[in-house]
C-alpha cells in the first residue's frame, strides 16, 4: 500500500469515527430509546389497522354468503315460476344462471377472505410479539438510561467537589510554610553564628584596647 493510500486510509477512519462516534453518548443513547419508542407506536398501529382489517374480513364474509343465499333464493323462485308458467323456460334458465354466477362470485370472494384470515391472525401475533418485545427493550433501556443519568450527575457532583477540594487543599500552603520555617531556622542559625563568631571578634578587640591603655598607663608612671 502507497503512502497517499495509507493516509487516505487513516482519514477515511478518522472520519468513521468522527461521524458514528456521538460527541454526547447520553443524548444519543436517548434518542436511541425515542427511536424503540417510535417504533413501537407504529407497532400499535399496524396491530391496529391488521385487527380491523379482520374484522372487516369476517364481516365481509357473512355479507358475501347472505348475498350467495340469496341469489340461490331468487334461482329457487325464478324456477317456480318457470314450472307455474309466470315466465318462459328459457328466460327463466338465462336468468337463473346469471344469478348463479353471481352465488358462486359470492362463495369465491367469501372462500378468498376466509382464507386471508389465519395470515391476518400470524400477523397480529407478530406484531403483538414485536410490541412486546418493543416494550421490554423499552423498559430495559429507560432503566439503563436513568442510571447512566444518575451517575453521570453524580460524576458531576463529585468532580465538582473534588474541584472545590483542590482550592482547598493545604498541600501548597503547607509547602510555603515549612519553606518559611527551613528559612526562620537558617535565620536563627544565622544569628547563633554571628552570636558565636563576631562578638568574640569584639570582646578580643576590646581586650586588646584594655591592654594598649593599660600599656600606655605603664609608660606615663615610668
Amino acid at each position: 500500500m502507497s503512502y497517499l493510500s495509507k493516509l487516505y486510509k487513516i482519514g477515511e477512519q478518522r472520519v468513521n469515527e468522527l461521524f458514528y462516534h456521538p460527541e454526547n453518548p447520553i443524548r444519543a443513547f436517548e434518542f436511541e430509546v425515542k427511536n424503540l419508542k417510535i417504533e413501537l407506536e407504529n407497532a400499535f398501529k399496524a396491530t391496529a389497522r391488521v385487527k380491523a382489517a379482520r374484522i372487516r374480513a369476517e364481516k365481509d364474509i357473512d355479507e358475501y354468503l347472505e348475498k350467495a343465499i340469496s341469489f340461490e333464493t331468487k334461482v329457487k323462485e325464478l324456477l317456480l315460476k318457470a314450472e307455474a308458467g309466470q315466465i318462459s323456460s328459457e328466460t327463466a334458465d338465462k336468468i337463473a344462471l346469471q344469478m348463479l354466477a353471481m352465488k358462486r362470485g359470492y362463495e369465491k370472494k367469501s372462500e378468498l377472505t376466509r382464507a386471508r384470515i389465519p395470515r391476518m391472525d400470524d400477523d397480529i401475533l407478530k406484531l403483538e410479539d414485536t410490541i412486546m418485545r418493543l416494550q421490554e427493550n423499552i423498559d430495559k433501556y429507560e432503566g439503563e438510561l436513568e442510571k447512566f443519568k444518575l451517575r453521570m450527575s453524580v460524576g458531576d457532583i463529585v468532580s465538582k467537589v473534588e474541584q472545590e477540594l483542590s482550592y482547598l487543599d493545604d498541600s501548597g500552603i503547607v509547602a510555603r510554610l515549612e519553606k518559611l520555617k527551613e528559612k526562620i531556622e537558617e535565620k536563627e542559625l544565622e544569628n547563633d553564628l554571628l552570636s558565636e563568631y563576631v562578638g568574640d571578634y569584639f570582646e578580643k578587640e576590646e581586650k586588646i584596647e584594655q591592654d594598649i591603655y593599660d600599656e600606655l598607663k605603664k609608660l606615663k608612671e615610668k
